[in-house]
């Protein structure tokens, strides 16, 4: 069992596999660190901000990021995965909400407990204008700006209920569907948002019409 640093109780700390490579995550430093070596770290700032998340290229063999820009002689590509996550926050909720307490991480505005809310294949989410926040993870966060895609003249919302949010991958969606075996991965059609939402009636207005959405789970 591992202690959570900084924190007055003892718990274990959630892994974030890395090509395999359990890797426990810790918020209070926004780091993961390698469970087989402590040595090992995978900081924020290894990581790339790349359309609303985050990622880097890691060096299996090393176990650790990769910051070169050609690949080291006498290694193959093989050696190197790029590995992409949305946030390292939304990795520990418990975690985060202790720093909160502790008065290290600011509390959510008072104003976002009355956004209204969707249920998205058995999460709840709230709703703005921009994004959709899981609300017993708020750091979980559906960015609409990337994660929206239009097709055929319709907005389209692809959803992995394994890390709820729309997954991150590295070619374009349709082709991982038709290639993957797996068939987790959702496909929703809704309205986007158009232009600023002024008035709560509105917003909560938008969200009747994608929940509505959101219940029909138009699949793939």
């Amino acid at each position: 069992m591992e202690k959570h640093n900084n924190a007055q109780s003892i718990r274990l700390l959630p892994v974030f596999q890395v090509c395999g490579i359990d890797y426990e995550v810790h918020v209070d430093t926004l780091e993961l660190v390698d469970r087989g070596n402590a040595l090992n770290r995978i900081r924020e700032e290894d990581m790339e901000v790349v359309g609303g998340h985050l990622e880097f290229w890691f060096d299996k063999q090393m176990r650790k990021p990769y910051h070169g820009v050609v690949l080291p002689e006498g290694r193959a590509t093989s050696d190197f995965e790029k590995v992409r996550l949305h946030s390292i926050e939304a990795l520990d909720p418990e975690g985060m909400l202790l720093l909160v307490k502790q008065g290290k991480y600011p509390p959510q505005p008072e104003w976002f407990s009355d956004l209204p809310k969707v249920e998205i294949d058995g999460t709840e989410f709230y709703v703005d204008q921009a994004s959709f926040y899981q609300v017993d993870n708020p750091w979980n966060e559906i960015k609409l700006l990337y994660g929206l895609h239009v097709e055929q003249g319709k907005h389209v919302l692809y959803y992995d209920p394994n890390i709820k949010n729309v997954p991150l991958l590295a070619v374009p969606i349709q082709e991982y569907i038709q290639e993957s075996q797996m068939q987790t991965i959702k496909r929703f059609e809704f309205p986007a948002f158009t232009g600023e939402i002024a008035s709560k009636t509105v917003l909560k207005e938008h969200a009747m019409v994608i929940q509505k959405e959101f219940t029909r789970k138009v699949g793939i």
